[in-house]
């Protein structure tokens, strides 16, 4: 398992799309287990991206609670209620 580089604001690849996940292989295992290590090391955010480390998957993880892989993610509802925090990870 690894660490990775956060990318951060202005880099460019952070504007690339994201495409769809077809196939969830050990490959793509491997690659969620590096954004955990890389989640937890930042000691900063809840949840990271696979854009934020250079990969244009539709994958991301969130660790509130307990570790959650999405895969494909889609926002089916929203809500007028907003809430202001300070940006993590």
């Amino acid at each position: 398992m690894s660490v990775l580089e956060i990318l951060t604001i202005p880099d460019k690849r952070l504007k690339n799309k994201s495409s769809e996940v077809k196939l969830f292989d050990q490959k793509l295992k491997k690659t969620v287990d590096d954004m955990f290590d890389t989640l937890n090391d930042s000691g900063n955010g809840i949840g990271l991206a696979a854009n934020q480390i250079g990969i244009n998957k539709r994958v991301c993880v969130v660790n509130v609670k307990e570790p959650i892989v999405l895969v494909n993610p889609k926002i089916v509802e929203t809500s007028k209620e907003q809430f202001i925090f300070p940006e993590g990870c």
